[in-house]
């Protein structure tokens, strides 16, 4: 029996985002946008896929 596993690590939720550039047409830094799109996909392919198992392997928050 197979066993779907979503692996998600240093995410860094709350990074200061200090590299990077504004998008002009949006106001928000391009990494923050890139971060926020990166994460919605991994959330959107874990329900698309139903996973088994979400393993988190650390670094959620850069200073922590």
């Amino acid at each position: 029996m197979a066993i779907k596993i979503l692996h998600l690590s240093d995410i860094h939720m709350g990074s200061s985002f200090s590299h990077g550039r504004t998008n002009p047409e949006t106001g928000v830094n391009t990494r923050l946008e890139d971060f926020v799109k990166t994460l919605s996909d991994c959330i959107d392919r874990a329900l698309a896929e139903p996973v088994d198992l979400v393993l988190f392997g650390g670094d959620a928050f850069p200073d922590a």
